[in-house]
């Protein structure tokens, strides 16, 4: 191509058209704003993957809490038996002293009631 004479069409066919040219600008531009947004989004991928795998754990930690609290209720009822049980024992332990002790004596009561009988019987009437 000469410098000195003018553009012809055929000289300006191997150029691109201007609609040619928009949708190769439109491509490059795409694909170097794709590569872009993926740097900069990539961490905000791991960062959301992360906190999902946090809340999974909070939930699994939530879930045994619920579990804990269940068997801390089922252990107060236990408990509570257990007081129960043991108010009952302390009742029949106190009652198996207090109870033959007090029969020995109204025993002894009625042995000396018998003996003192049969002494007033035994002895003449007084005057």
């Amino acid at each position: 191509m000469e410098a000195d004479r003018p553009l012809t069409r055929k000289d300006l066919e191997p150029l691109l058209t201007r609609k040619e040219f928009h949708s190769t600008f439109d491509r490059v531009l795409d694909a170097k704003l794709e590569l872009k947004f993926k740097e900069k989004l990539e961490p905000i991928h791991r960062a959301i993957g992360r906190l999902a795998l946090d809340q999974i754990k909070i939930r699994e930690i939530m879930a045994t809490k619920d579990d804990f609290n269940e068997v801390k209720a089922d252990l107060r009822k236990v408990l509570g038996a257990v007081d129960s049980l043991t108010l009952e024992v302390r009742t029949y332990r106190r009652e198996s002293v207090s109870i033959p002790a007090t029969l020995d004596q109204h025993g002894l009561q009625l042995r000396n009631h018998e003996a003192r009988l049969s002494r007033l019987e035994g002895s003449p009437p007084s005057p």
